[in-house]
């Protein structure tokens, strides 16, 4: 499917720029939620904590009162002393009243023996003693005795028997003589803790989540607290999900509670030792209500991004599309400059990167007319340096010089020496006058090995040669003719006066696994530097003060055929001094012969 470019740029972005946004919207909203989440659990941990230390010092004071009174006095002598009189009895009230009930949250206390009511007294005329049977009869009645003496706390609506108010504890314990240790009776007081109400209004009042719900339950779930009234002696699971249990020491989850997405946290008060049982602190917290304020910045994030989402559906309309236009233009030009028309220019207005693109495309059109030109004088360059090549491959005074001296090994009936001559004579000839313009290798070697082989019988004990050529290179193809040219210059230029014996060495060898390298190294006198400035084709690099190296120099004809046919980094390479010089051919490696 072809889609016009404003409808690319259009559908990118909103794949690139509005879809992701949307996406990191979502994303940032999803771990926002999470975040406050974590934080309010962190938050209701410590404000549970800090209720539960307040609760813990409720209860331990009301033990402690119960502690130092079921050892007093008092309270021993109402166990063994018996009830006969009506006085007796309103003595052991009077003795009750001024001990026990004078705790603040005490609203009654009865005592029992093993058989009976002992005595019982109220704050309230409408609060009724529990009966003995009832006690006897019920599941706490047995454990306080496995409790030798410690507290136990039954919540309201726990025993619908003892229930004498909603809003009563009872706290009931078995009393054993101070001094022989027996159990003497039981003794039964009706708490009530309006402490509990005050603490959870005070945290309300002191800048809590508005909302937030305090509940107080036992083991069973029971709901025996609830600071707004709504849920007592309900059971909690009943309000929440099956899986909701209070086996951790701290437990805050979003889940239902009655129907309604909320926060439910639970924190273990750690009252065993206290009261018998376990009770757990709970918080509930709607979520909308947690949420509220988030909900509010997102709707305002939604609203920005809908406004800039319509501005950029108009700065498309308006802006890119010029842009397109700009382009198209462009585009026609551009196609007018692959049929051939280097001539067109695209109208450079404005002062933006359109006007510079134009600008561009302007230039490059020059350019390219520049360089077409170029590779018409590069190539006319080339069609002269073959042409020179081929007036250069056999010069006639080296073939009449070779003749005569085949003429005279002739005369001197040297037959043999006259076999290899014209052997090394036809080599010659029969790689000059080959048409094609690459050959390989060993055959340009086995050339200029005739070459010097007929040039050392004329020039005796004038040189001595030696080959140094890796097998590797052998099968590789190479311009003809390349070689010996700088050989030959060696011989004629290198060895022309010199005093000692010309040595002349070729290297051939693979270098950095890229090209090859051929190295034409004589001991001759070397090049004058004016020669070498003289032949330069690009410009000098110099190595030291006693050494000169030029890229792309040599005899000209062979360096430029180099040059041309391979490109760069391929060429001539020449370093020379007093003490020789040494011409470095570089070609590129035939992959394909390698493998």
């Amino acid at each position: 499917m072809n889609l016009k470019l404003s409808h690319k740029i259009l559908i990118a972005f909103f794949g690139f720029i509005i879809i992701p946004l949307f996406l990191v919207g979502l994303t940032g909203y999803y771990f926002a939620l999470q975040f406050i989440e974590e934080k309010y659990s962190e938050q209701t941990k410590l404000t549970l904590n800090a209720v539960s230390q307040n609760i813990r010092y409720i209860i331990q004071d009301i033990n402690n009162f119960s502690d130092s009174w079921i050892v007093s006095q008092d309270i021993q002598s109402l166990f063994k002393t018996p009830l006969l009189s009506e006085l007796n009895q309103i003595k052991a009230e009077k003795t009750i009243l001024q001990s026990l009930l004078t705790h603040p949250n005490v609203q009654m206390a009865t005592l029992y023996n093993f058989e009976e009511k002992i005595v019982s007294s109220a704050k309230n005329e409408n609060l009724h003693t529990v009966p003995y049977e009832k006690l006897a009869n019920s599941e706490v009645y047995e454990k306080m005795f496995g409790y030798t003496g410690r507290p136990i706390w039954i919540t309201p609506h726990e025993i619908e028997s003892f229930s004498i108010r909603n809003n009563l504890y009872t706290h009931v314990r078995v009393v054993k003589d101070f001094y022989s240790l027996e159990n003497l009776g039981v003794i039964m007081m009706q708490v009530e803790l309006r402490e509990l109400t005050n603490i959870f209004n005070s945290y309300e009042q002191n800048g809590q989540i508005s909302g937030q719900h305090f509940l107080i339950v036992n083991d069973q779930g029971t709901i025996f607290f609830d600071q707004k009234n709504l849920y007592e002696g309900r059971n909690i699971f009943d309000l929440l999900p099956t899986d909701f249990s209070f086996k951790k020491k701290f437990i805050s989850d979003k889940s239902d509670f009655d129907g309604v997405e909320s926060i439910v946290s639970s924190y273990q008060l750690g009252l065993v030792d206290m009261v018998g049982s376990n009770w757990h602190l709970v918080s509930v917290t709607s979520w909308a209500l947690l949420t509220q304020e988030t909900n509010s910045v997102l709707k305002w994030i939604a609203f920005v991004t809908f406004f800039c989402i319509i501005s950029a559906l108009l700065y498309n309309l308006f802006f890119v599309r010029g842009i397109v236009q700009s382009i198209i233009r462009i585009i026609k030009a551009m196609r007018q400059v692959e049929k051939g028309y280097l001539q067109v220019k695209v109208a450079e207005k404005g002062n933006d990167e359109r006007t510079v693109l134009a600008r561009g495309f302007n230039h490059l059109t020059q350019r390219i007319r520049f360089l077409i030109e170029e590779v018409k004088q590069e190539q006319y360059r080339k069609n002269k340096a073959e042409l020179m090549l081929m007036q250069a491959q056999i010069k006639p005074h080296f073939l009449f010089n070779t003749l005569e001296s085949i003429n005279a090994l002739a005369i001197q009936n040297e037959g043999e020496k006259v076999s290899q001559m014209v052997q090394r004579l036809g080599n010659i000839l029969r790689i000059s006058f080959q048409e094609k313009e690459e050959i390989q290798i060993k055959q340009e070697i086995e050339h200029v090995r005739s070459y010097l082989e007929i040039q050392k019988f004329r020039f005796i004990d004038h040189f001595d040669y030696e080959f140094d050529i890796s097998e590797e290179i052998l099968d590789s193809r190479i311009l003809k003719l390349t070689l010996q040219p700088f050989v030959e210059n060696s011989i004629q230029h290198g060895f022309e006066r010199a005093e000692q014996k010309g040595e002349i060495r070729l290297i051939g060898k693979i270098e950095n696994e890229k090209y090859i390298a051929i190295y034409i190294e004589d001991n001759g006198k070397g090049i004058p530097n004016e020669t070498l400035e003289k032949f330069q084709y690009e410009k000098d690099v110099k190595l030291n003060q006693h050494s000169n190296v030029t890229h792309g120099l040599g005899i000209k004809n062979v360096a430029e055929r180099v040059r041309i046919h391979y490109g760069i980094p391929y060429g001539i390479f020449i370093c020379s001094h007093e003490r020789g010089t040494t011409i470095k051919c570089v070609i590129p490696l035939d992959k394909d012969v390698m493998t």
